[in-house]
């Protein structure tokens, strides 16, 4: 995955180089889905986080609905 979106700062991190593979890409689609500025771009951001929300972890499946309820609330 490109994690080109996500800020060079958090890319650079020490906690960014403790995440794993899914971890970074889930971080990617939130930061992607958050940071959409078109109502498209959104729908599609909130179809992949509910999608990788299914295939997560329940620490991390809960960041994801955090995360898939603030997309909900902004369209």
């Amino acid at each position: 995955m490109n994690y080109a979106s996500v800020p060079e700062n958090i890319r650079n991190s020490p906690e960014w180089a403790n995440l794993t593979e899914q971890q970074r890409s889930l971080v990617a689609v939130q930061y992607a889905a958050l940071t959409a500025s078109t109502a498209a771009q959104k729908e599609d951001a909130q179809k992949a986080l509910a999608e990788a929300t299914q295939l997560l972890n329940p620490y991390y499946k809960s960041q994801a609905n955090l995360v898939l309820d603030e997309l909900q609330r902004t369209q």
